[in-house]
């Protein structure tokens, strides 16, 4: 006998001693009952059905459903791994348990030097009335822009968390996770030029939540809610968690859910609820195309698998209607939202099509074309947002990086022209600037995406100025 070292399971030395093994277990198999059958050519080959091939077949049958039944939503408590869709897209299944991915002793901190003053520092210890502040800070300034939840509900968790005289108490309820998080990531959007100090209490917060992290081993809207959370202060402290699995299980959790399906009426007839999943399966979105592209790595879904519309009547995602969808009736927030959901599907068919051979749409006559069309279309994105009063600073960036990606070299343009090249320079250029004068503004500044973006833009600079030399 030998050892398969790739796979560590015995094989024969001998051609006949692994034929006649071969043969046995074919032997083995023709003699099972036949079940079902399969015509091919006029000839009936018998299928050799046992039970793990009849789970696998009630998978593929789950998965490739035209249409969904009220039963499949009640077994809603727990993820519906029997209904997950393997898309092409995806990423591979985890390697480690999903608990792994955002609960670990830490082993490194952004602020160990206060870390003996905040040691099993807790939600609870903060005065309320600064607590409050925090929590006001998050709905004002966080939640419009990843309105995973409803503002009553947030209400609802802090005064559940903080009143009705369970102050000390041992907690197990979804508040206890919630509200901690809430504070941790809120506490780092704070001007405090102390940034050790306040990185050492957010990890604390961070730490006090996941002593609920059993909240989180089933398959919520609930649960997604809390990944969310998760995601969101991972790309304040990238340490905290490993962001590009994390988006993925977050992504995951959304499909096994359903929420990248539009909701049939006859199955959720709350209109707040079906609102609430559009929500969170595009903040979900956002998040995950912030990872994926600015770390250059596979998104976890297709935008093709894809058929929920925008929250907030914002229409079909799949259609580039003048103004976008926007209408006069969206607040501010409501409007800011859905212009950067937009320029995020436009970076998701510019990460696809130039770094993973996905083909550009067909309706255009050739490359250049297409790459022509997405720099006015994100021109003119850019600009209605400047029209209508939103944060210019940000679309800008998102302008920037996709010029980046549409003019760099890639796999599908690894030849690039000398125009094409100063084009990426310039983009670099702005982008980095861009980056900078975020950082220098404060608020919620994402590490993960800054860094990341900031890096490949000066991996092209240094392309460009190898290829000059």
């Amino acid at each position: 006998m030998a050892v398969n070292r790739q796979t560590a399971t015995e094989v024969p030395r001998s051609l006949q001693q692994h034929l006649e093994q071969q043969l046995e277990e074919l032997q083995r198999i023709q003699s099972l009952p036949a079940v079902a059958g399969v015509r091919a050519d006029g000839n009936c080959l018998r299928a050799d059905l046992d039970k793990s091939h009849a789970r696998t077949l009630e998978m593929v049958a789950l998965s490739v459903g035209a249409d969904m039944t009220p039963d499949l939503f009640d077994s809603d408590p727990k993820i519906q791994h029997q209904a997950k869709l393997f898309y092409p897209s995806e990423r591979p299944p985890l390697k480690i348990p999903v608990r792994g991915l955002y609960f670990h002793d830490q082993t490194r901190s952004a602020g160990r030097a206060y870390a003996p003053q905040f040691s099993h520092f807790k939600a609870t210890k903060i005065p309320i009335h600064v607590a409050r502040r925090l929590f006001k800070n998050y709905k004002d300034e966080i939640l419009p822009r990843f309105p995973c939840f409803m503002e009553e509900d947030l209400d609802h968790y802090f005064e559940s968390f903080y009143g009705h005289g369970t102050l000390g108490q041992q907690q197990t309820t979804m508040p206890s996770f919630i509200v901690p998080m809430i504070l941790a990531i809120s506490s780092l959007t704070s001007n405090s030029h102390d940034f050790p100090k306040v990185a050492a209490l957010s990890e604390s917060l961070h730490a006090d939540a996941l002593e609920n992290s059993q909240l989180l081993n089933t398959s919520s809207i609930a649960s997604l809610q809390c990944l969310v959370l998760l995601i969101q202060l991972a790309l304040l402290l990238p340490h905290t968690a490993n962001c590009w699995f994390i988006t993925g299980e977050a992504m995951r959790m959304a499909v096994g859910l359903g929420l990248h399906q539009e909701p049939d009426p006859a199955i959720i007839p709350d209109a707040a609820h079906a609102e609430l999943r559009r929500r969170i399966f595009w903040t979900i979105y956002q998040l995950d195309r912030i990872v994926g592209i600015a770390a250059g790595c596979p998104v976890a879904l297709s935008d093709a698998h894809i058929s929920v519309h925008l929250p907030y009547n914002g229409g079909d995602p799949h259609t580039t209607p003048e103004w976008f969808g926007l209408q006069r009736s969206h607040g501010f927030s409501e409007a800011q939202f859905l212009i950067h959901t937009r320029i995020r599907i436009i970076q998701s068919q510019i990460h696809g099509v130039q770094f993973f051979d996905q083909p550009f749409p067909d309706h255009f006559e050739n490359y250049d074309a297409w790459v022509h069309s997405m720099i006015d279309l994100v021109k003119s994105l850019v600009n209605q947002g400047a029209t209508d009063g939103l944060v210019r600073s940000r679309l800008e960036s998102a302008a920037y990086q996709c010029e980046v990606l549409l003019h760099r070299p890639c796999s599908r343009n690894m030849a690039v022209s000398a125009s094409s090249l100063i084009a990426a320079a310039t983009a670099s250029i702005q982008l980095i600037t861009s980056h900078i004068q975020a950082v220098r503004s404060g608020g919620f500044i994402m590490a993960f995406e800054l860094t990341n973006s900031a890096f490949q833009a000066g991996m092209v600079l240094l392309y460009v100025a190898e290829s000059v030399c």
